[in-house]
């Protein structure tokens, strides 16, 4: 991961590890979206709603596991997308995979992979007419989680307005 232009952080799954310790936190009734000493003296920065999560038996020490979950989903989110027209498409998509952004994603277990994940397969559910109302509720959570999502209820918008209805 250094030759990627990366150093890794002490603790594996870094960014996981945080979200986690707000969650715990959150149960303790700790603000932690204020600074506080619990954050290290910084605040969560991620959507109010992802804190409902606190209410599942995960704890901060189980960072490892679940950033494990978030790179495989990630990693296998790959599956849903089309094959590539040619050689050189799948080549960029290869070194997309493999670029420096997505190893610092994996490598911090970023909410992001998740995200990731749930736009590829919220617009693979929008190419079967029976379950794309499912992929716009998978955008809709996601844009409960983390707010950029929003931009995915965009397709909604190019629908006829008929289906975006009916959907």
């Amino acid at each position: 991961i250094v030759a990627w232009g990366l150093s890794p952080t002490p603790v594996p799954f870094w960014d996981t590890s945080a979200v986690l310790a707000a969650f715990d936190f959150h149960r303790a009734g700790v603000d932690v979206c204020q600074f506080n000493a619990c954050m290290n003296g910084g605040l969560y920065t991620y959507s109010p709603f992802l804190l409902e999560a606190a209410v599942l038996p995960i704890t901060r020490d189980m960072a490892i596991p679940v950033g494990i979950v978030l790179a495989a989903q990630f990693l296998l989110s790959q599956a849903v997308l089309p094959a590539g027209r040619d050689r050189k498409e799948t080549t960029l998509r290869c070194l997309a995979v493999l670029s420096t952004a997505a190893a610092f994603g994996v490598e911090r277990g970023n909410l992001d992979l998740a995200l990731y994940a749930m736009a590829t397969g919220g617009a693979w559910l929008l190419l079967r007419p029976r379950l794309r109302w499912v992929g716009y509720a998978t955008f809709v959570f996601a844009a409960l989680l983390k707010f950029y999502p929003v931009t995915l209820l965009v397709l909604a918008v190019r629908e006829r307005p008929r289906i975006a209805l009916i959907t």
